[in-house]
Parts: C-alpha cells; sequence; structure tokens
C-alpha cells in the first residue's frame, strides 16, 4: 500500500470530494485513508520535518471541513453508524491520543478558524456558503467536542510549538494566527447564542450538547442563560491557568522539551491577550455576591488554582509561579482593564479574607497583601500599578460603611500595598521602615486628602449616606 504525504493525501481527499459522490463505504474507505497517511509515523519529531505537514493542514483542510459540512453531513449522515461518524468527527476535533498529537493540535486549530463563522447570519458576500439545516446539530456538536478537548491551552501549542530558535525573526504569521484563534476560541460562546436563537426563531429544534446547551431546555432560551456560560469560560479559564504555569516552569529552567526560546520571550503579550479578550466580555465586572447568580467571571476559576501556584505547599514537587511573571503580564494592559482587574481583584481578595490560613485577621489581611503584590508587583509612585490602585480606591470614595467589613478590607489591603513601598525583602502593613523613604506613604496621604475635599466627593458622600438613611427608615 502506497503511503501519500500529508500533502498529497489531503490534497486528493479534497479534489475527490469535489469531482465525485462515492457510495457510503468508498467514502469512509476514502475519509479512513487520508487519515491514515496524515496520522502516519505521527510520532515525536523535529520541527523542520513536521512542518510539511503543518502547512499542508492549513492548506487544504479547512476546504475539507467545509465540503463535509455543506455535502457530506446533508446526504450521508442518516445513514452512518457511530464508527463511521467518528471518522467524519476526526477531521474536525479528533480524539486525543499521545501519538499524534501535534497532528490533532493543528486540525483543532484549523476547526476553530473555520466553524465560527458557520454560526454567522446568512450574507451574500460570506467567504464560506450557508450551512444546511442538517448540519446544524453536527455542528454544534463539533464545537462542544473541540472546546472540551481542546482548549486554549492546546490552541497555544498548536500555534507555537513548530517555532523554533531559528524563527525568532520571523514571528509575524503565528502571532496573527494567535490573535484570529483566540478571538475564535472566546467567541464561541456568542456566536452559538446568536446562531441557535435565529434558528429556533425559524422554528428549528435540534439536538444540542450539554456544554453549549442542556438539550432538556428549549435550544431558543436556554444558551441565554449564564449557567451555559459560565461553564465554557470557567474551562477555559482553568485551562489558560495551567498553561500559564507550564510555561512559567519552562521560563524558571530557561529550557524544555516542549517550548523554545523564541516563543518563551513573547509568553507575557500572548497571555495577555486572552486576558484583554475575556475582559472585553465583562468577565471582570462580575462581583463575588452574584456567584450564586453563577455568573461568567475570569477571577471565580482563576484565583483558586493561581494561588497554589503562587504560594505551593513545601512538599508540592514543583516551583511556585516566577515574581516577575503575573506583573509582566498584566502592567501592560490598557489604563482601564488594568483598573479593572485590580478592582475585582481587591473585591475578590477581601470577600475571601476569611478563609485564608491564619485565622487571626491581621495575618489574613498581611497575606492578601503578600498575594497582592505577587499580582502587580511593589509599590511605585506614578507607575501602572499605583495608578490602577489610586482608581480602585477613588471607587470607593463616599461608599464607605462603618459597618460594611469588606470595604474596610479593601482599604487595608490597599494601603499595606502602598505603605510597603518598593523594599526589598518581606514587608508588612505594620512595618514603618518597609519604606525607605516614605515617599509612597506621603503621596498616597496627599492622594487621599484631594479625593475627601473634592467637592463633589463631599456631594455624593452626603447624598450616599441621605439615601441609605431614606432607605433604612422607608
Amino acid at each position: 500500500m502506497t503511503v501519500n504525504t500529508p500533502s498529497q493525501a489531503l490534497q486528493h481527499l479534497r479534489d475527490t470530494l469535489r469531482t465525485t459522490q462515492p457510495g457510503i463505504e468508498d467514502l469512509i474507505e476514502l475519509l479512513s485513508t487520508c487519515l491514515n497517511d496524515l496520522y502516519n509515523d505521527a510520532g515525536p519529531s523535529s520541527s523542520s520535518s513536521a512542518e510539511p505537514a503543518r502547512k499542508a493542514i492549513q492548506r487544504f483542510l479547512p476546504s475539507i471541513q467545509i465540503h463535509i459540512l455543506t455535502h457530506t453531513i446533508p446526504n450521508y449522515l442518516h445513514a452512518l453508524n457511530n464508527t463511521q461518524v467518528e471518522v467524519l468527527r476526526s477531521f474536525f476535533a479528533p480524539e486525543r491520543e499521545a501519538k499524534g498529537i501535534r497532528i490533532s493540535r493543528w486540525i483543532a486549530l484549523t476547526s476553530y478558524l473555520t466553524l465560527p463563522p458557520f454560526l454567522n447570519a446568512p450574507s451574500t458576500t460570506a467567504s464560506i456558503p450557508e450551512l444546511p439545516i442538517p448540519s446544524r446539530s453536527f455542528l454544534l456538536e463539533l464545537l462542544d467536542r473541540l472546546s472540551g478537548e481542546y482548549g486554549v491551552d492546546e490552541v497555544y501549542w498548536a500555534v507555537w510549538s513548530g517555532v523554533g530558535e531559528q524563527d525568532k525573526g520571523r514571528l509575524g504569521p503565528e502571532e496573527l494566527v494567535w490573535e484570529e484563534s483566540t478571538r475564535s476560541v472566546v467567541g464561541v460562546p456568542a456566536k452559538v447564542a446568536n446562531a441557535v436563537g435565529r434558528w429556533g426563531s425559524d422554528g428549528w429544534i435540534g439536538e444540542i450538547r450539554a456544554r453549549l446547551v442542556p438539550k432538556q431546555v428549549n435550544p431558543l432560551m436556554c444558551v441565554l442563560t449564564s449557567l451555559i456560560i459560565r461553564t465554557y469560560f470557567d474551562g477555559l479559564i482553568v485551562k489558560l491557568e495551567n498553561l500559564m504555569y507550564e510555561l512559567s516552569i519552562s521560563i524558571t529552567a530557561g529550557t524544555s522539551t516542549t517550548t523554545s526560546a523564541a516563543h518563551v520571550v513573547g509568553v507575557p503579550d500572548r497571555i495577555r491577550l486572552v486576558v484583554e479578550r475575556l475582559s472585553a466580555l465583562g468577565l471582570l465586572k462580575t462581583l463575588p455576591s452574584q456567584q450564586e447568580f453563577r455568573q461568567p467571571s475570569l477571577l471565580s476559576p482563576l484565583l483558586p488554582p493561581l494561588l497554589a501556584h503562587l504560594n505551593p505547599s513545601p512538599s508540592h514537587p514543583l516551583a511556585a509561579y516566577p515574581t516577575t511573571l503575573l506583573p509582566s503580564i498584566l502592567l501592560p494592559l490598557p489604563a482601564s482593564t488594568l483598573s479593572s482587574f485590580v478592582s475585582s481583584l481587591l473585591l475578590y481578595l477581601s470577600s475571601r479574607i476569611g478563609i485564608l490560613d491564619s485565622v487571626k485577621p491581621d495575618e489574613n489581611v498581611h497575606r492578601a497583601i503578600e498575594v497582592f503584590k505577587q499580582f502587580i508587583g511593589p509599590a511605585e509612585v506614578g507607575a501602572e500599578a499605583w495608578v490602577a490602585v489610586i482608581r480602585a480606591i477613588s471607587a470607593q470614595r463616599g461608599l464607605v460603611d462603618s459597618n460594611n467589613t469588606q470595604e474596610h478590607v479593601i482599604a487595608r489591603i490597599a494601603c499595606g500595598w502602598i505603605r510597603s513601598g518598593g523594599a526589598a525583602g518581606k514587608s508588612s502593613q505594620f512595618d514603618h521602615k518597609s519604606s525607605a523613604d516614605g515617599v509612597e506613604r506621603r503621596e498616597f496621604v496627599q492622594v487621599v486628602i484631594r479625593l475627601w475635599t473634592d467637592p463633589k466627593s463631599i456631594k455624593f458622600a452626603l447624598y450616599s449616606q441621605q439615601y441609605r438613611m431614606s432607605l433604612t427608615t422607608s
């Protein structure tokens, strides 16, 4: 049996599907042969030896996927058994196995770029044909499987695992693919909601997988519930943190078998892009008090594993995050996004102050300050972190209630962070010598005085108290 190269196999499959309409057995044989050629000897290999397969998948697989969704599924799906349907799925979201994982990742990456446009409203200017009605459930099933098996971590390795030291000077194409693929990954829930709502308004009701939409609920309504979006983004963010930690180990070690110096250098920029996209969707706006409503949130699924990796137990076999990694990711964020992140982080730390290890409240606050410093670095007057914290404190003015413990905890965390200044070594909000010259403390006092003596602050502070009194007496 002749074994074709990946390029020959995919090109032959594309041309055959375009020109003929084989029977079921011939179709499955054709698809299976292509997969065998594609995965043939697909074990560990160097970047240079795997590059032809990557280029072939990028060139030929999108048109094959489009043909399967627009022609093969409507004509054949009703007559295929489960094994034969699995062959079709393998061209979109193959089962993850150690052998051939690189090929599987590239197929999944191509699917993220090809499938979401089918969820858009039909348009005469669209680059792909309209999705046939029999293919709708199959498409949603593929997206469900894709999001479960190939998250943002797998997409990262699909884009960057083939970039070696020799590619440092030409990272442009990979950067563009990373931007487009992350936009597609974070946009899946919204596109699914819009598409199912539009299809449902036309009377369509199909079988939809649970990760995207619960089967027992009308698809027109259920995709709009935050439960589904929360489930999707929780999984995405957990995988993002796993990716961050895996890359941080590579940065700490200096070398790795899975990553090269060419893309380790750009790790903060690429992780920051995902954080920006999640923030743009409003995932930094959710308050801890809204968790019972299952609103999607960035920090709720991110903080538990991140805090565990920031301060691992002595028995933990791996090292902690490098001290500079999180600040290098967060501080270059746009000012508005960084301020939102800092405000949300203060809210989450203050809301969980009672569940930290120590039973002493002062020690709990001190631990929260240390965690806060690990995220945004030490206080430095005029720096990005300083401006973001001042904005967060400014948002609290006029709203401090003597009975509101959380607001006081937020103030203590922020003040402790500023008091610690940029001094090296272990510092505390009780250590008056933690900042050598007290510049940060003096500047912060001036900021507070300006805030509290601002006429608008006084006006709205009085109105807020009057508003509380009216609610109490009504």
